[in-house]
């Protein structure tokens, strides 16, 4: 786990993910970032940051809300909200094999926002995908491999 607080004893590296080479360069097969791209001060920075990260053939695996209320401990750090679009945008220097989809539909996007449970929703209503309605995007971003 990585973390920015130098105080969480359950972190391994503490970073910010926004600054340049803050993390170890070509150390990580996978990198899991979900749901935190919209508290950083600079989410492209941190894109080329994990890109470093990566082992060549690596894979980062991210989230972000479509649409979220504010984050209720990181008020002043919540900045940001992508569409898919964006989130391809946001990819487009990237260096290797982009995939990006957006997840939801409007029962589900009222649920998050109602802070109901995903066992108020039946299968049929949370298997909908609405692509006017994403609640999250989610990319699948390859490192390309060295060539050899």
């Amino acid at each position: 786990m990585i973390d920015i607080d130098p105080y969480n004893l359950d972190a391994h590296l503490h970073a910010d993910l926004s600054q340049p080479r803050s993390l170890p360069a070509e150390t990580f097969d996978c990198i899991l970032l979900t749901q935190t791209l919209q508290l950083l001060a600079d989410p492209a920075a941190a894109l080329v940051n994990c890109h470093q990260a990566l082992r060549p053939g690596g894979a980062l695996l991210l989230t972000v809300p479509c649409l979220s209320r504010i984050s209720p401990s990181s008020r002043t750090r919540d900045r940001w909200r992508f569409t898919p679009a964006g989130l391809r945008e946001l990819f487009s220097s990237w260096d290797g094999p982009v995939t990006v989809t957006g997840h939801g539909n409007l029962r589900v996007c009222l649920a998050a926002l109602l802070g109901e449970a995903a066992e108020y929703l039946t299968p049929t209503e949370l298997d909908y995908h609405d692509p006017d309605f994403p609640l999250v995007a989610c990319a699948i971003a390859h490192r390309d491999k060295d060539p050899s």
